[in-house]
């Protein structure tokens, strides 16, 4: 993880060995501490053994969301990702295999599984970049296929609800 301190740039890394943070320096700029971000992470095994599994249990509790919602709506999203991937090392899982099961799932749990990856490559336990990006899948069309009533139409609507429902 990178923190830009006055103008200085912090990196520690998740060590899975220790179970936490390690420092690993400061550094004049952003390009020198992502070469040492790397470095690290290419040393230490890039999360050891670390399961998807393992790391989404964690994730969902020091990684928290904010909001309640938030919370609740990855927490379901990712037991399905865990159901299906959690025995895969995390290192391991690359773009095709992403994509392979993105193709089958909701957009929602696509949207949880990314985050749960860009927190664990901020945190050196995935080489990068985000499996679960730029994945080309088909997008919604939203309300562009939405048509809004005409006032007659909503008129008539009035009526038959006062007709069916009365005053």
């Amino acid at each position: 993880m990178i923190v830009n301190r006055n103008g200085r740039f912090g990196v520690s890394v998740y060590d899975a060995t220790l179970g936490r943070k390690r420092w690993i320096g400061t550094f004049a700029t952003k390009r020198e501490a992502k070469d040492a971000e790397r470095a690290a992470a290419s040393r230490r095994g890039v999360g050891s053994n670390l399961t998807c599994g393992e790391f989404a249990e964690r994730w969902l509790v020091e990684y928290a969301r904010p909001a309640a919602a938030s919370r609740r709506n990855y927490a379901y999203a990712i037991r399905h990702f865990v159901a299906d991937l959690g025995r895969v090392r995390l290192a391991d899982l690359d773009r095709p295999g992403a994509r392979a099961w993105a193709l089958s799932q909701p957009r929602s749990r696509v949207r949880a599984a990314r985050a749960l990856f860009n927190d664990a490559i901020n945190d050196g336990l995935h080489p990068g970049p985000n499996p679960f990006a730029n994945l080309r899948m088909e997008q919604s069309r939203g309300r562009k296929d939405l048509v809004p009533l005409t006032e007659p139409e909503l008129h008539e609507l009035a009526d038959v609800a006062l007709a069916v429902h009365g005053d």
